[in-house]
């Protein structure tokens, strides 16, 4: 090796070892700069409070001069520390309890308002009152000012001067609950030890500057008839008292309680709720304020309507809804989508399919639910009430009612809020005027439909449709524009020149019906309950069968029904060969069966058509009113009576009519009709 490569080599070893060393500094700095910031305290946080310059009692005003400032550590501050950014909103206040030099205040030190001396804090019209309440153990020591309260006593009701005759009762009990006073505003609170010094915010009865501190002092913003009835109520009874939200303007829902209420179930009770256009329950009404599920006030009940604080309305309300009322259970109404065995699988959000955990299963494609995997999830459904866990809220035993306006098509055209009709997305489209539904132009909006359950399928109408039965009475399809369309709206046939619904080939498809309800995915919705009717041998009406008993056109019951055979309650078999079928009954304004009806027409017993029924009326092929008040699909029981009362014989309640004339071959028509 050269000495030129040697003397090279040297060169860069020297610059090599400098470089290291100059590293190893640098690494070594960093690592002392590292340790000594972390060895260095925490700066402090500074806040800047009001203290007073002197010692100040309590009633006294704060005036600026016996103001100061201080910058003390944040953590030292207490809660509600009056700082001297407030100075502005502190001057002129009141003190609620005495204060010492150059210590930190706290708003619950001062009044709630200005004021140049503790009087000034009584509005014009009220009085200021202190009280001492023994037992507060529900609210111990915790009032501040601005609290508002309930004070409830307990009494002897013969010290206030009842006796059971004006009582109206004759075992009223002695002993008994009243609420004195509701929602009062605390103007001071204090405790008071045994000795009866006070105590503004101790809350410790062992603590060394007070013991068994057993009472508490509050000043209350009275009326005087309030303060009359609290001088009373202290000199005849024990009060205590009962913390309460300051929003909360309802009251108590009792006259006065005895023991008596100890030996009766504690039942939540009935509430008001409010109903948005979707049916959802969207608050309950407390006092005068709607408040929703998490207790927070979303509006107010003005001249008996329910309105946000924008004025815009919420909902109709739906009064004394019983507590354990399935409706209490919605959290939401959406669109969902139903398996093969009518179980909801997940709701519909954004045109996805979303399980109960969350998760995505599935989109809506051309109006079907299907997998990730494209396969078909199931039926959609239209606005389904839904609990928290994402379960089917069933409304069959709800006592929820709501006022609906109907459109010429029979289709839901809004609900009636007050004297509004909202259509499903909030929006006014009509008014009730003299009992009548008007468009906002002032013409006729549809027919108002009162007290409609709320799990009615009306609700469900998305259109109300001309359709085609086949023998089996399956819908094949239904009639647009002359055609005959399938469930995937492609045309099978058409209506001829005879009013058939034939194929292209000349093939009847089946007979037509108008006036079907059908839901959004095509599928028929039954609108009118239907009955079980029971007929005889010769297919007239003899009954209805309510549990297995058969009732007739007056409500009696004349017998059970068993496989083809009606028997009375002494055994006797009053009819052989009888059937049962659902139908929808028609029944005039005496409850009574005037026949059963099919396609808009109404049958009697023989099978002969005798009107068309619309809107509670029958009318016969002339124009002739032949009834009102008619009902539909309903059927009173409140005239059922025992067995061992009821008609031994079928023969006893129908009897033959002869209606006079004469028939085809010679034969006089007789009907059988109810004996009356």
């Amino acid at each position: 090796m050269s000495e030129v490569s040697v003397s090279k080599l040297a060169i860069v070893a020297v610059v090599a070892g400098v470089c290291a060393a100059v590293g190893t500094m640098f690494f070594l700095s960093e690592v002392e700069e590292k340790y000594r910031l972390a060895a260095e305290p925490e700066p402090v946080k500074m806040i800047t409070i009001i203290v007073p310059r002197i010692n100040l009692a309590r009633g006294d005003r704060l005036e600026r001069d016996l103001l100061a400032a201080r910058s003390i550590p944040l953590e030292y501050a207490p809660a509600n520390v009056l700082q001297a950014k407030d100075i502005e909103s502190v001057v002129d206040r009141t003190l609620l309890a005495d204060v010492n030099t150059g210590l930190p205040m706290t708003w619950l030190a001062v009044t709630s308002t200005k004021a140049r001396n503790f009087a000034d804090v009584v509005e014009i019209g009220r009085r200021a009152r202190t009280m001492r309440v023994s037992e507060v153990d529900s609210i111990d020591g915790l009032l501040r000012p601005g609290d508002r309260i309930d004070l409830m006593g307990t009494f002897e009701l013969s010290d206030l001067g009842y006796t059971e005759t004006q009582g109206g009762a004759s075992s009223m009990p002695d002993d008994a609950l009243i609420a004195v006073l509701e929602n009062v505003e605390v103007i001071e609170s204090s405790r008071v030890d045994k000795n009866g010094r006070r105590y503004t915010y101790n809350t410790d009865k062992n603590s060394k500057d007070g013991i068994d501190m057993e009472f508490t002092l509050l000043t209350l913003n009275l009326r005087p008839r309030q303060i009359a009835r609290l001088e009373l109520a202290e000199r005849t009874g024990s009060l205590f008292a009962v913390l309460r939200n300051p929003n909360d303007t309802g009251t108590t829902e009792f006259e006065y309680l005895g023991l008596d209420i100890l030996l009766t179930k504690d039942s939540p009770p009935s509430v008001d709720l409010v109903l948005g256009v979707d049916g959802k329950p969207i608050g309950r009404i407390v006092g005068d304020q709607v408040v929703d599920a998490d207790g927070n006030v979303i509006g107010e009940v003005i001249d008996g309507k329910a309105v946000a604080f924008s004025g815009e309305s919420l909902g109709s309300i739906a009064k004394n809804i019983s507590a354990d009322d399935p409706i209490n259970r919605v959290k939401e109404v959406a669109d969902v989508v139903r398996d093969a065995n009518g179980n909801v699988i997940g709701r519909i959000v954004d045109g996805q399919v979303i399980d109960r955990s969350g998760n995505v299963i599935g989109t809506v494609e051309n109006g079907k639910a299907v997998s990730l995997s494209g396969a078909s999830l199931g039926e959609i459904a239209e606005n389904v009430s839904l609990d928290a866990n994402g379960r089917e809220v069933n409304l069959e035993k709800s006592t929820v009612k709501r006022d609906l306006v109907l459109g010429s098509d029979g289709k839901p055209v809004g609900t009636i809020v007050g004297d509004q009709v909202l259509d499903a997305q909030g929006k006014i489209v009509g008014r009730i005027v003299d009992g009548k539904a008007v468009a906002l132009d002032g013409t006729a909006l549809g027919e108002v439909r009162r007290n409609v359950s709320i799990d009615d399928p009306i609700f469900q109408v998305a259109e109300i449709a001309t359709v085609v039965r086949d023998s089996s009475g399956r819908i094949v399809g239904k009639v647009v524009d002359g055609n005959v369309l399938d469930a995937e709206g492609n045309v099978i046939g058409l209506v001829d020149e005879r009013g058939r619904a034939v194929s292209s080939d000349g093939t009847v498809l089946g007979s037509l019906e108008s006036g079907v309800a059908l839901d959004a995915n095509g599928l028929e919705l039954e609108l009118t309950e239907k009955e079980t009717v029971v007929r005889n041998a010769q297919g007239e009406v003899i009954g209805s069968l309510v549990d297995g008993k058969v009732i007739d056109a007056s409500g009696k019951e004349i017998g059970t029904y068993q496989n083809g055979v009606v028997v009375s309650a002494s055994g006797e078999v009053l009819a052989t060969g009888v059937t049962a079928s659902k139908e929808t009954l028609v029944r005039n304004a005496q409850g009574e069966v005037i026949g059963s009806l099919v396609d808009g027409k109404v049958i009697d017993a023989s099978g002969e058509e005798i009107g068309t029924y619309q809107n509670g009326i029958v009318v016969s092929a002339s124009g002739e009113v032949l009834a009102t008040g008619v009902t539909i699909g309903t059927i009173d029981t409140e005239g059922l009576v025992d067995a061992d009362t009821a008609p031994t014989s079928i023969r006893s309640s129908l009897v033959d009519f002869v209606a006079g004339g004469t028939a085809e071959e010679g034969i006089t028509p007789v009907v059988k009709v109810s004996l009356q």
